[in-house]
């Protein structure tokens, strides 16, 4: 096993597209494994190494694409984790390098979504979708301002049976679905027509909750 000589053997050069991460070993050239973490977007590393690893976190207060280095719980004694917090979803890959009989790993990390000047898209992707839905209808109007609708439901022809309405948005817990090229998550977009669809639907007098 091989003892990780961190921070200040920690070195980062990072902007929004791309970063490179660079950990420093006293020993032989070490084993390692890394895997992403979506959602809240991470990279997971562990290294093969017992001595438990020191000098962490590491918190960064930028607009870059590494936001902070911790500890996690390793996966059994022989390994340590540690896990980098990104600011968004990356393509990682990494290369172990000897210079004067050290070793050291070089991840390099690039943005999925470079070229995008600003990483949260949601907001985007809201406003794109409610231009699209927009409905101005004289009926919608009535339900924003809070005024009933009126029921017909006596008027109904005899025999008439009543149909339940389910409008599902098609996404559950935490699964944002596709993704596009500019960030929009189908989950929000599903969501976002989901709740115009209610609103809709709350309008008109043949249909009641």
């Amino acid at each position: 096993m091989h003892r990780l000589q961190l921070y200040p053997n920690i070195r980062v050069n990072d902007n929004l597209s791309e970063a490179k991460l660079t950990l420093h070993f006293a020993g032989g050239n070490p084993e390692y494994r890394f895997f992403p973490l979506h959602e809240l977007e991470r990279l997971v590393v562990d290294f093969g190494q017992s001595d438990q690893v020191s000098r962490l976190p590491m918190k960064f207060i930028n607009n870059n694409l590494v936001k902070g280095i911790r500890t996690s719980q390793p996966p059994n004694s022989q390994y340590q984790r540690i896990v980098i917090k990104l600011a968004n979803a990356v393509k990682a890959s990494a290369v172990a390098e000897q210079i004067n009989h050290r070793y050291q790993i070089v991840f390099s990390l690039k943005n999925n979504r470079a070229g995008v000047s600003q990483p949260q898209t949601s907001q985007s992707a809201t406003e794109a979708t409610n231009k699209l839905l927009s409905i101005d209808s004289p009926a919608e109007k009535k339900l924003a301002n809070n005024s009933p609708t009126p029921s017909i439901y006596k008027n109904l022809p005899k025999g008439t049976r009543q149909v339940a309405v389910v409008i599902d948005a098609g996404h559950g817990s935490k699964d944002p679905g596709a993704i596009g090229q500019n960030g929009h998550r189908e989950k929000n977009i599903t969501m976002i027509i989901a709740r115009k669809l209610k609103n809709h639907l709350k309008t008109d007098p043949i249909l009641r909750q």
